[in-house]
């Protein structure tokens, strides 16, 4: 899709890899995370419109990265991307989309079922939320910290450590602030 919302129209259509059972979207449109119909890791399919129309695709493995993940996350720039199984109860950080992706860093996850995630763009900070309204964030290595919010919705600032949450609780959009000792929450808006 190209153009403005008010102006937008389709592109050529794209041939999809042969190995893709899904196909996930990075904001800005440069990547596609692949997952492949066997049990091979994913795959990150470079979109370059030049390389594409010349027939020069190129698609690289994972190494390592879970082969079906339940949901996928892009960061807001899409410089790293978060993978949760449900069935294997982690999550994977992905760097390096191009040319050379790879797992980051895997964590446990401490909630029933991750029914929502997010990722900074440095991959610093992972936050993720259960179907309880239980929000966590994970910092490299360090262990998951809860945080009195109830998520609709959330997703990073680009290029900081700034989780904006919609909360369904106080009916607020809230920010939190994960530099700063503790975590700084202010309210952005409230009574929505």
């Amino acid at each position: 899709i190209f153009g403005v919302s008010s102006a937008a129209h389709l592109g050529p259509l794209l041939p999809v890899p042969e190995s893709a059972a899904k196909l996930y979207l990075s904001p800005r449109q440069h990547y596609a995370l692949i997952e492949q119909s066997s049990d091979q890791p994913l795959a990150v399919w470079v979109l370059n419109r030049s390389r594409l129309s010349a027939a020069k695709e190129t698609i690289t493995t994972i190494i390592g990265a879970l082969p079906h993940p339940t949901l996928v996350a892009f960061s807001p720039s899409a410089d790293s991307i978060a993978v949760y199984s449900n069935a294997l109860g982690k999550i994977q950080v992905i760097s390096r989309l191009h040319p050379d992706p790879s797992v980051g860093r895997e964590l446990p996850v401490a909630l029933d079922a991750v029914m929502a995630l997010a990722v900074s763009d440095d991959r610093g900070y992972v936050a993720a939320a259960d179907a309880s309204g239980h929000l966590q964030v994970a910092h490299g290595a360090a262990a998951w910290q809860m945080f009195a919010a109830h998520p609709i919705a959330f997703s990073f600032l680009p290029r900081t450590h700034d989780l904006v949450v919609s909360d369904s609780i106080e009916k607020a959009i809230l920010r939190l602030q994960l530099d700063l000792p503790g975590g700084v929450l202010s309210v952005l808006a409230e009574g929505l």
